[in-house]
């Protein structure tokens, strides 16, 4: 028996993890700050949604659900985030809504900077 990791991950130890647990925190705060609440998307996507938004993935990792549908491991969060926007979050009154949609937008980026003490 081969003791691996599946090609295209590894393991995280507890530095690193630690470490990227700190900037995930910085970043959520900074998005915080200036009004963004947080979504999730499915890890998942149905393969046709995809095509149809012109993010064909290079992943190998493919599945099928319990309909027959064809779904893929997406890439990034890009496609989910705009499908929320067109299918969901259309005319809400949300303010998740509003601060996810205007991130999908063309207006400026907002840059954060955060002082840490040392």
């Amino acid at each position: 028996m081969d003791y691996v990791t599946p090609a295209g991950f590894r393991d995280v130890l507890s530095d690193e993890a630690c470490t990227r647990e700190l900037i995930a925190r910085d970043v959520q705060a900074c998005f915080a700050a200036r009004g963004y609440l947080p979504i999730e998307t499915p890890t998942l996507e149905v393969m046709d949604v995809m095509r149809a938004g012109g993010r064909m993935p290079g992943s190998p990792f493919k599945f099928f659900d319990a309909s027959g549908d064809l779904l893929a491991m997406r890439p990034d969060v890009t496609l989910q985030v705009a499908r929320m926007c067109a299918t969901r979050l259309a005319g809400s009154r949300d303010r998740s809504a509003s601060a996810t949609c205007s991130a999908c937008s063309a207006r400026p980026r907002a840059v954060c900077r955060r002082r840490r003490a040392r």
